[in-house]
Formats: C-alpha cells, sequence, structure tokens
C-alpha cells in the first residue's frame, strides 16, 4: 500500500506569522494535533504541532515555535517505508 492511497489531502494550514492562539483555536476547533504552516508564498515552511505549543504566550508569532527541518516524503512511498522513516526521525507527521 502506498501513501497516496491513506494520506489526508485535506490538510489544516497556518501562516507562520499568525500567533500561538491561532492554531490552538485551529487546532481545537478541527479537532486535530498539527498544522502545516505556510510561509508568506504559500509553500511549506514547517508544522507545528500541540506538544510545540505547550507553555508557550499566546501571542507568539509561529514562527518562533515551528518545527522546520521536516522529514518529507514522496506519495508514492510504501506505508512499510514511511513507518520506518517515522520511527528513524523520531516524528509523528510526515508531510507528502
Amino acid at each position: 500500500m502506498k501513501i497516496s492511497e491513506i494520506m489526508n489531502r485535506n490538510v489544516l494550514t497556518i501562516n507562520q506569522d499568525q500567533p500561538v492562539s491561532q492554531a490552538v483555536h485551529l487546532m481545537e476547533k478541527y479537532k486535530v494535533g498539527g498544522l502545516v504552516v505556510l510561509g508568506a508564498d504559500g509553500n511549506l515552511v514547517g508544522i507545528v504541532t500541540s506538544r510545540d505549543l505547550r507553555g508557550v504566550a499566546a501571542a507568539q508569532p509561529i514562527s518562533e515555535i515551528m518545527s522546520r527541518n521536516l522529514t518529507v516524503i514522496d506519495p508514492a512511498t510504501s506505508l512499510w517505508e514511511a513507518m520506518d522513516i517515522m520511527n528513524e526521525a523520531g516524528v509523528e507527521r510526515l508531510p507528502v
């Protein structure tokens, strides 16, 4: 089975300049644990998870707390290979 067969195509995004409070609002509203972070040009620049938001000031910009060094995979990657990549990288989410 390939990642393209099970991946979520309707991901929630947030702009890197938005405050932590907006990320908290979106995660609570949609009951998700992470958001894809976009730069001013609309490209992927990071990811922010509920774990990243713990103990952070509500007004702090997402750009200051997001993860930037992402492990990204191709949609043709097998599910088993993706699981191995996640385990090796110590991550719970993989942008595709």
